[in-house]
């Protein structure tokens, strides 16, 4: 028990207090309350009012949680009715989570970069497929499939701004299938 205690005081979970200790979790905060203390996540903590005085320790190997995602990944891509937005989504939720629960490193940079490229891909590759015609589907899920990192992200990053920027559907179809075919130039 002694290891224990002193390895959770290592590493900051538990934290010695003029009460005894305190437990903290990542991503969690300990609220008071009148049945004693219960946990709450930090973003409901903050928009309650609640402080959160000392930051959550990142105890989560990026590498775990880069399998994790990887895994599930792998898996949703065997089903045949999954879309590219729902990888997109679940690609973005866990790059979160490793922000915020990872401890920084070479190793938590690597799973960002990784997560944020496929993020990336599957950003243009649903773009591909709610926006071009069936036809040329193909042809243009080879030119989002050959694009490096840089360029996919700049894809996004124009698409998105277009939306932002209110122009007319046509014009934004137009510019985006300009941009995907200057991926693979």
């Amino acid at each position: 028990m002694k290891k224990l205690k002193n390895t959770l005081l290592e590493r900051q979970v538990l934290i010695a207090s003029n009460e005894g200790y305190t437990i903290r979790l990542p991503g969690h905060v300990l609220v008071p309350d009148s049945q004693g203390s219960h946990f709450v996540t930090e973003s409901e903590a903050i928009k309650n009012g609640y402080k959160t005085a000392l930051p959550t320790p990142r105890l989560v190997p990026a590498l775990d949680l880069c399998k994790e995602w990887a895994h599930h990944i792998k898996y949703l891509r065997t089903l045949h009715d999954i879309e590219f937005g729902w990888l997109q989504e679940y690609t973005e939720k866990m790059r979160k989570r490793v922000e915020v629960e990872s401890p920084d490193g070479s190793e938590r940079d690597q799973a960002l970069a990784l997560m944020k490229a496929n993020e990336d891909r599957y950003f243009a590759l649903q773009y591909v497929y709610e926006n071009i015609p069936r036809k040329h589907e193909a042809e243009y899920r080879k030119q989002v499939d050959k694009g490096t990192p840089e360029q996919l992200a700049d894809f996004r990053e124009r698409v998105e701004g277009m939306s932002l920027a209110g122009l007319p559907e046509p014009k934004q179809l137009a510019l985006a299938t300009d941009a995907i075919s200057q991926i693979t130039r």
